[in-house]
């Protein structure tokens, strides 16, 4: 059975560490680039330096399939209130997240990802009878109420109804559509564990809600929700703090 996943890639530090994961354990990989109005610029040019990353690194490169892009702001330039939700100052004042909240965000995106998926899987079985496990990944883990609220759609339990439709589409000749979600009952502590198990370029990522312009680069804020809870799961990482002494040190990159 030929293993293949599917993932939604913001250039994050999540998504980015699931992504070196699967290709290390020898998964073939799409990456999907979202735009629906966020600091796009920003993630394809992070997206961009980790894909070179990855084929410049013969052993997983192989893996590595390629990058689909999908423009969906047809769709949100239409919804007022997500202007509203996201804000309109740019910042983040409080640890509560919701300027940053996009409703809905992480089923449309599976299910977009699982519509790619499977108009590509049928390509590929055209003239094939070979089986598939195809995964759709989610990069949800859990999160501390001290830096941010646990949103319906990053939880085990979405997770698990997802999987659960997914399955419906039993009539699919040999492939199984499941859910991959790794980190779904763990802490950023788990995925930071995997930064250096797997090798991952984390200073190529971005987190930041609020980069902060320099020159022609931007840096992280390293106030911001998503800044604190990436240098805290640093700071809870036995391994990360055993190669790097220091908690602060995951914050410290240039996106370029």
């Amino acid at each position: 059975m030929r293993r293949i996943a599917f993932i939604s890639h913001s250039g994050g530090l999540d998504s980015t560490t699931i992504l070196y994961r699967l290709l290390h354990e020898g998964t073939f990989v799409y990456t999907i680039n979202f735009d629906y109005g966020q600091n796009n610029d920003i993630e394809v040019q992070t997206q961009n330096r980790i894909i070179d990353n990855i084929k410049s690194n013969e052993k997983i490169s192989k893996y590595f399939k390629g990058n689909l892009k999908l423009d969906i702001t047809s769709i949100t330039n239409a919804l007022s209130k997500v202007k509203t939700m996201q804000g309109v100052s740019g910042e983040v004042k409080d640890n509560t997240g919701h300027e940053y909240y996009f409703p809905f965000r992480n089923l449309v995106f599976a299910s977009l990802t699982s519509m790619l998926a499977e108009s590509l899987i049928l390509e590929l079985k055209k003239d094939s009878d070979e089986l598939f496990e195809v995964c759709i990944v989610l990069g949800i883990h859990k999160h501390t109420d001290i830096y941010s609220k646990q949103y319906w759609d990053v939880t085990p339990e979405f997770s698990k109804a997802l999987n659960t439709i997914l399955h419906l589409n039993s009539d699919f000749k040999n492939c199984e559509f499941k859910i991959f979600a790794p980190y779904e009952n763990e802490y950023k502590s788990a995925i930071v564990d995997d930064v250096v198990k797997y090798n991952v370029p984390w200073e190529l990522t971005t987190t930041c809600y609020n980069p902060q312009r320099r020159g022609i680069n931007y840096i992280p804020c390293k106030e911001c929700e998503a800044c604190l809870e990436r240098e805290n799961g640093a700071k809870e990482s036995q391994v990360w703090l055993s190669k790097y002494n220091t908690s602060l040190k995951i914050n410290e990159y240039i996106i370029s």
